[in-house]
């Protein structure tokens, strides 16, 4: 009876915590624009993390991204100006953001009315050679 017990309390509390995307990204729902709340990069070197941080957050004029709910965007983070872009949905749960020279895919962990959260994983950044970075980036409105 206790292991039936035990069994039932860790399927609920497992199907309660199931975090991410559970219904198909849509534009109207990443459409606008939305202040960046914070980002954050972990530094990965084989299996130690080099670097765990939030990157400061010193806005010029505005701190935001906006998304015209078709294909364009504007960026702005720590600068004077905006900088503009295109993006992608890609069905269930990814977003490709073209930004600059930036070009890259990115995961939607969460998009809420009120969040939205992703993340993205790369293997190429030269500030940390042969590092995996693993960046996050939260929305807020």
């Amino acid at each position: 009876m206790f292991f039936v017990a035990l069994c039932t309390l860790l399927i609920l509390i497992n199907s309660g915590c199931k975090k991410g995307i559970k219904e198909p990204v849509t534009l109207d729902k990443a459409a606008g624009k939305w202040s960046i709340n914070a980002i954050r990069m972990q530094v990965i070197n084989g299996s130690t993390i080099i670097t765990d941080s939030t990157v400061p957050w010193r806005p010029v004029v505005e701190n935001f991204i906006a998304f015209d709910g078709i294909s364009k965007l504007n960026y702005n983070f720590n600068k004077a100006s905006a900088t503009a872009g295109n993006y992608t949905l890609y069905g269930y749960d990814s977003i490709r953001l073209q930004i600059g020279d930036d070009n890259r895919k990115w995961k939607i962990l969460l998009l809420t009315t009120t969040n939205f959260n992703i993340q993205t994983t790369s293997n190429d950044n030269a500030s940390y050679p042969g590092a995996q970075v693993v960046t996050f980036q939260g929305f807020v409105r």
